[in-house]
């Protein structure tokens, strides 16, 4: 593919998406922020969008006693701006801070080792294990041997990660963004966090950390709300 081709690629993508979205009959999107996107956006009718969110594996209840240690925690998704691991970065440093033995475990990062480590200083790499990829039955036991995930999304749909990790039975610390923002009720079955704050999530992750009754009861929480979503 030429390096010219690439540049206009996302261009025609784009084209394309909005010639579908103009022609088609019905829009089917996974969450209110993605109707609202194309409303005001693309000048959808309201009338042509129908929410239906997305769906987790039974597999992913069964068996939720945590065996993995305390102080581990994990985030799943690509390695991008995005995805704010800007944010994941700061925070994470700080948990370190106040507990060294702390783990973060990262999967499905579709990156370069070196480029996730540095976004981490280098005295806490030995903290951090990387997996680009992992196959989703891998994953599952990924899910089961962690008490708390961290998804710090600065734009997203309704990502899956998150309701598989409730399904799971983690306490999730989320920003506000997209599907999360839609599924969990601060403090209830999740925690939510203002975007672009590596701040408060490293609080949130905290709080959790040092309360493990509260923890174990958001887990639980979060585990009876993604049986909705089966």
């Amino acid at each position: 593919m030429s390096r010219k081709f690439k540049i206009w690629l996302p261009h025609i993508r784009l084209n394309q998406e909005k010639l579908a979205v103009k022609t088609a009959d019905a829009i089917f999107v996974p969450c209110k922020q993605d109707k609202n996107f194309l409303m005001s956006n693309l000048r959808v009718k309201p009338s042509k969008v129908f929410t239906i969110p997305r769906g987790v594996s039974r597999e992913l209840f069964v068996n939720n006693n945590k065996k993995g240690r305390d102080k581990d925690l994990i985030f799943v998704g690509w390695w991008g701006q995005r995805k704010g691991i800007k944010y994941l970065g700061e925070a994470f440093t700080q948990v370190c801070r106040r507990y060294p033995e702390a783990r973060l475990t990262i999967v499905g990062s579709k990156a370069d080792d070196g480029e996730v480590y540095a976004s981490f200083p280098p005295c806490i790499h030995d903290n951090i294990k990387v997996h680009r990829s992992m196959p989703h039955s891998n994953l599952i036991k990924e899910y089961k041997r962690h008490k708390i995930m961290i998804f710090p999304s600065l734009f997203e749909g309704f990502g899956m990660a998150f309701l598989e990790g409730m399904a799971a039975g983690l306490a999730v610390v989320a920003s506000w963004e997209g599907g999360a923002r839609e599924i969990i009720r601060d403090r209830e079955n999740g925690i939510l966090v203002p975007p672009r704050s590596g701040k408060s999530l490293a609080e949130k992750v905290i709080y959790l950390l040092e309360n493990e009754d509260i923890r174990e009861k958001i887990g639980q929480r979060a585990a009876e709300t993604a049986r909705n979503y089966t």
